[in-house]
Order: C-alpha cells, then sequence, then structure tokens
C-alpha cells in the first residue's frame, strides 16, 4: 500500500513537471514566433528602405566604364522610369477619382448639415421634456410621455 501511495505520489509529481516544461515550451514558441516576425520585418524596413538616388555618392574613386557601373546606371534609370510611371498612375487615378470624390464629400455635407438639424430638434424636444418631467416631480406625478430619442 505505502510503496503504491509513494509510486503515486512520484508519478504525480512528474506529471506536474512535464506539464510544466509544456507549457514554458508552447510559451516559449510563441515568443520566439512573435520575435522572428519583428525581426522579419526589421528586415524587409531596412531592405525596402529608399535609396538616395545617387550612384557616386560614397566619395570613392570609380571606372565609368566598368560593366558593374554600368548596369547600376542602366538600373538606376529603370527604377527612376518606374518611379515616374509610378507617380503619373497615381496622378491619373487621384484625377479620375476628384469628381466621385466632390460628389461624396457634397453628400456627406448635406447629410451632417441634416444631422445637425435633428439634433437641434431633438435638443429642443429633449428640453421640453425635462421641463414637463421637472414639474412632474414637483407635482409628484409621472411624465405624460417618454424622453425623446435621437
Amino acid at each position: 500500500q505505502k510503496a503504491l501511495m509513494e509510486v503515486n505520489t512520484i508519478n504525480s509529481a512528474r506529471k506536474q513537471q512535464l506539464i510544466t516544461m509544456q507549457s514554458s515550451l508552447v510559451l516559449n514558441g510563441a515568443y520566439v514566433d512573435s520575435v522572428r516576425h519583428q525581426l522579419e520585418a526589421q528586415e524587409e524596413a531596412k531592405k525596402n528602405k529608399q535609396k538616395k538616388g545617387r550612384l557616386v555618392g560614397d566619395g570613392l574613386p570609380r571606372l565609368l566604364t566598368s560593366r558593374s557601373f554600368t548596369e547600376r546606371v542602366r538600373d538606376h534609370t529603370a527604377e527612376v522610369a518606374k518611379k515616374a510611371d509610378e507617380a503619373e498612375a497615381r496622378k491619373t487615378a487621384r484625377q479620375a477619382r476628384a469628381p466621385i470624390m466632390a460628389e461624396y464629400k457634397a453628400a456627406a455635407a448635406e447629410r451632417v448639415a441634416k444631422n445637425r438639424a435633428l439634433r437641434k430638434e431633438w435638443n429642443v424636444d429633449v428640453e421640453k421634456w425635462e421641463r414637463e418631467r421637472d414639474q412632474a416631480k414637483v407635482e409628484k406625478r409621472q411624465t405624460r410621455w417618454r424622453k425623446p430619442l435621437l
């Protein structure tokens, strides 16, 4: 009996240790995942960092006819052209959206004006209700109507 109870207590202690280790493993895994995502985002941001747009910016001499420099010039001109095309595409898209946005802004202004008018009417009704409520309290009776809803 005693030996069985002793083995059971040892087993339950080991089981508790196993559960503790598993939970710490799960927490560590979650932490490592979050740190890995942060590191990936940081590396991605560093990789996509805007370049200055200068081919020769470090002050070191260059052989302007070397193959690597001519490739950098070709890549740079292609990148500049791509950025200009993207800017032009954004400009045309903005111009295409302009009438739609003007219509939306007009509708939004109309809606806001309508809501302000409704709120003014509601405030007047609430003031009337509050006066009637206060009068009803003085007369020790209930109000005749409920508080207006917006």
